[in-house]
């Protein structure tokens, strides 16, 4: 199956979500844009599954792309919600969390405690799964490469 196939056979209702599309123009990372960059965040989750489905480790991909393309979606209208970076560091995984429910009212509890640990080191909610540890490396990757290349894969999927 595509990464784009993945993208939408999991994240398909959140990519079509007003939120999402209000992501697209929300500044991220410098260079970036939320939509942007949890595109960039997922295809990373979907990299590392790929590769560690191959060495038989067990993941859920569902949880992983639902968390990836939502785990920012907390960032949007940051002016208004947070009066400091590190405000918006530690404070916008929670309003991801319910940004989500907004769109998903029943999203799993995996991927809720996934966005809530994505920035761990940087913050103190360590990561209780698989699938969180892996969202939270691919959106430190994601960040990364956010630097080198403007919208580095885009909306486009």
């Amino acid at each position: 199956m595509s990464n784009k196939s993945i993208l939408l056979k999991y994240g398909g209702d959140i990519i079509e979500s007003e939120l999402f599309c209000r992501a697209e123009r929300q500044k991220h990372h410098f260079r970036s844009n939320v939509a942007s960059h949890s595109i960039n965040t997922a295809l990373f989750c979907i990299l590392f599954y790929k590769i560690l489905s191959k060495m038989h480790i067990e993941i859920n991909i569902a949880v992983l792309v639902v968390a990836a393309l939502a785990h920012d979606l907390g960032i949007i209208g940051r002016d208004k919600k947070f009066s400091s970076s590190y405000q918006c560091l530690s404070g916008h995984p929670k309003d991801s969390v319910k940004s989500l429910h907004e769109i998903v009212p029943d999203a799993d509890e995996k991927v809720c405690d996934a966005i809530q640990s994505h920035m761990f080191p940087l913050c103190t909610s360590v990561p209780n799964s698989k699938e969180a540890w892996i969202l939270s490396f691919s959106d430190k990757c994601a960040s990364f490469t956010d630097f080198f290349k403007k919208y580095s894969v885009g909306t486009n999927i």
